[in-house]
Order: C-alpha cells, then sequence, then structure tokens
C-alpha cells in the first residue's frame, strides 16, 4: 500500500477511504477559496490562514469531490509530468499539515 492510502487509512470520516471505513472530515469552521493559483483556508474559529499552491488546490478539490486518493494522484502526475511517489508524498505532507492546524479532523468510527 502506497503511504499516502496508509496515512488516509487511518484517518475516519466522511470523506477519502469512505469506502475502507477510515478518513477525515473538514473542520466545521474552515472556508476554503479556490483561485488561479491555488486555495486559501481560512479557519474562522480561530482566524488561522493557510495557503497552499495549485496542487494543493487539486488535493482540495478531490477531498470536497469524494475522489479516491489513487485517482487525484494520477491525475496530478500525469498533468505535471511528476512521479506518482513524489505527489504521494506531497499529498501526505499537506493533509498533515491541514490536520495538523486544525483544518482537518479524524476520528475512529463507531
Amino acid at each position: 500500500m502506497h503511504r499516502l492510502a496508509e496515512f488516509v487509512s487511518r484517518l475516519s470520516g466522511r470523506l477519502w477511504g469512505r469506502s475502507t471505513g477510515v478518513g477525515f472530515t473538514i473542520s466545521p469552521d474552515v472556508i476554503a477559496s479556490m483561485h488561479q493559483d491555488g486555495v486559501v483556508f481560512l479557519h474562522t474559529g480561530r482566524g488561522d490562514v493557510f495557503q497552499s499552491n495549485r496542487i494543493g488546490a487539486r488535493i482540495w478539490r478531490g477531498l470536497t469531490d469524494r475522489e479516491s486518493i489513487g485517482a487525484v494522484t494520477a491525475a496530478i502526475a500525469r498533468e505535471y509530468g511528476v512521479e506518482p511517489e513524489q505527489v504521494e508524498r506531497d499529498a501526505e505532507e499537506l493533509l498533515n499539515d491541514l490536520e495538523a492546524q486544525g483544518f482537518l479532523t479524524h476520528r475512529a468510527n463507531s
């Protein structure tokens, strides 16, 4: 299993990984604004802002569209001519950052 798939499989919720019973949720306090150069996140509860480039925006869109992680990373790899493993590492880093800053949360399924 790829590292990103392993990361996603440790999280639970309503988005990626749903079919395995694990995933994560977007904090209800988060507003994301997509723009030409990427995405800007605002945590309304704390006033924190986080910005990501176009790749991060594509990953975020995959989250909200409930695309499979494999489909998102494969599409990014093809579009940008990057090795899939690099895309997976970058996506994992972005998701870890978003989780650490409270933009994403995880919980175990009951």
